[in-house]
């Protein structure tokens, strides 16, 4: 499980530096200097400017300083003042750069998920795989990095570029205030991004799964999580790393407010008790007691799927960074709840069972996360929730030895989340 998840973790890091753009100059407030390094020009945009004096310059946009533009032509750096222009034209190529990184990162998290998930399991948990080799994850990650390179390329090439062009040619209060929109333009600050996607995985606490493993050990059951790859009855074979717990559209209507909606995934590993159950018999013709031994396994699971409306507050927006975002959130709504133990149908001796509780009840999440900003359009950071619902009153299931009790629907994560900025 351990190789699995650096695998896939270490994938995702590898091709994000594809979608990075510089970050000086990202807030409200621009400073009065701000330089892009050359050596990263190809993620900038192209830059054409007509003076005043006549012809025009052609180059790209690599930094602003004071009330002028820095452009790079035929190797060499040169600022040009707005004053000097009568018009700055600057070719968009955000949009394309954009679809490419979504394109690719989403492919090769949604790879590994496909590849890796364990389906025995409730929602998405990544699976142990401990018997693959190191050259099984090398050659998996190889076609999921090459077919999201191959649907990046495809959808790269629907995105034109676009461009927007500023004309000085009215006042000088007119003019000052282009400039501001011309500068806020350039460094990705024209009112920042709005609309804020992002997914979250982790490691669960499980709650209920835990609540059951206490039921079981006292009915006499020895507990495992049986995993679909393998067979073996290892207690710490399944993993507790759900791989994609949440889903999140929201939309800033302020800088350090965001309301939209969560789609989350909050079951838990599945449990497997097994016990022996001696039975003494009495045989009249041969006037003695023998003992026979029967074998008796139950399954138990429970899956939850959530629909939240949400809200995001940024408390300390003006404190950090500019690169650091630090978020607290709550989700209200629905949650589909499914429990089940069952007692399988292949056992000898004993007929198949099932109690199942299926059950839609209001749901909320308490949230927070620490978010480092890689570019106005990217960002990773470190996540933690908590999960709780009313509580289920669940009856007996005498076939499986376990009693009436209360259920106290919750859990909780820790993890990480990625987004993308709009």
């Amino acid at each position: 499980m351990r190789k699995s998840l650096v695998v896939m973790i270490v994938s995702v890091f590898l091709i994000s530096p594809a979608g990075l753009r510089c970050r000086e100059g990202m807030g409200v407030m621009l400073s009065q200097e701000t330089r892009f390094p050359a050596t990263k020009s190809l993620l900038f945009n192209n830059i054409i400017i007509l003076p005043r004096k006549g012809g025009a310059l052609a180059g790209i946009l690599v930094g602003i300083e004071g009330d002028a533009v820095v452009i790079l032509r035929k190797g060499q750096e040169e600022k040009i003042s707005w004053r000097e222009t009568k018009t700055i034209t600057i070719e968009v190529v955000k949009s394309k750069r954009q679809a490419t990184v979504l394109t690719m990162l989403t492919g090769v998290y949604l790879g590994n998920i496909l590849v890796l998930r364990d389906r025995s399991q409730p929602s998405f948990y990544l699976g142990p795989r401990s018997g693959d080799s190191a050259w099984w994850y090398v050659w998996n990650e190889a076609i999921i990095v090459g077919a999201s390179s191959g649907l990046a390329f495809l959808v790269r090439g629907l995105f034109g570029q676009a461009e927007k062009t500023f004309e000085f040619a009215g006042s000088e209060k007119a003019d000052l205030r282009k400039w501001e929109a011309l500068k806020k333009f350039a460094l990705g600050t024209e009112g920042g991004p709005k609309i804020h996607l992002s997914v979250q995985g982790g490691w669960v606490f499980p709650k209920i799964s835990n609540r059951y493993r206490s039921l079981f050990q006292d009915a006499g059951y020895d507990i495992w999580r049986r995993s679909y790859y393998y067979g073996e009855q290892d207690p710490w074979l399944a993993s507790e790393f759900n791989m994609l717990r949440k889903i999140q559209l929201t939309y800033s209507i302020r800088r350090d407010v965001e309301v939209g909606a969560a789609f989350g995934f909050m079951g838990e590993p599945s449990l497997y008790g097994q016990k022996e159950i001696n039975t003494q018999v009495y045989n009249p013709i041969w006037n003695y007691w023998y003992t026979t031994y029967r074998t008796l396994s139950v399954d138990q699971s429970f899956s939850s799927t959530g629909y939240f409306l949400v809200g995001i507050y940024k408390p300390f927006l003006r404190m950090l960074p500019r690169i650091l975002s630090w978020n607290v959130g709550l989700g209200l709504g629905a949650s589909r709840t499914i429990l089940k133990t069952a007692i399988p149908g292949y056992q000898y001796g004993y007929t198949p069972s099932k109690f199942e509780i299926s059950k839609t009840q209001f749901c909320s999440f308490l949230f927070t996360e620490l978010k480092f900003d890689l570019s106005n359009f990217l960002s990773f950071g470190l996540t933690a929730d908590y999960m709780f619902a009313p509580p289920l009153q669940v009856p007996a299931f005498p076939d499986a030895a376990i009693p009436a009790h209360k259920l106290r629907v919750e859990n909780s994560s820790i993890g990480f989340t990625m987004g993308f900025h709009f």
